[in-house]
């Protein structure tokens, strides 16, 4: 016997696994208007790379680094 509130977890979970799916492949398809600019895919992704070096103060050394690996038009978010 299933219950109501398993079906309610799994249904949830479920959405937004596919959500987060969907936006994810999304970002890095050719169809998204930045996809044409390099970057990490991780900064494609999400903005939590560049949030997390601002805030331990290195998001400037970051993003020399990214330039240096990149050329000088980055996607960082």
């Amino acid at each position: 016997m299933h219950s109501l509130p398993l079906a309610i977890v799994t249904t949830l979970i479920s959405y937004y696994a596919l959500i987060l799916i969907y936006v994810a492949a999304y970002r890095l398809s050719p169809f998204h208007p930045l996809a044409q600019y390099p970057g990490p895919v991780q900064n494609k992704l999400s903005k939590l790379t560049m949030s997390y070096m601002t805030a331990i103060g290195q998001q400037h050394f970051y993003i020399r680094k990214l330039h240096e690996r990149y050329g000088d038009i980055v996607r960082t978010g």
